[in-house]
């Protein structure tokens, strides 16, 4: 998907999204930008692979995977 000139692309696992690229503009490859841990009730945190921060999106499906 394109937006704004910035395109992403998207990895699945079976129907859960699991992690956007974007192209690196300096080495033209593709580069992870996001990561979503995933857990057996869905998705449960966001991850920015570009500054590190980290959006928990349902805490008690982290809480009981840890």
């Amino acid at each position: 998907m394109t937006v704004r000139g910035v395109t992403t692309d998207y990895a699945y696992d079976g129907t859960m999204l699991v992690r956007e690229f974007q192209i690196n503009q300096q080495t033209g490859l593709l580069a992870p930008s996001v990561t979503y841990m995933v857990g057996p009730m869905g998705p449960c945190c966001r991850i920015n692979e570009q500054n590190q921060s980290v959006i928990v999106l349902n805490f008690r499906i982290l809480y009981e995977i840890y």
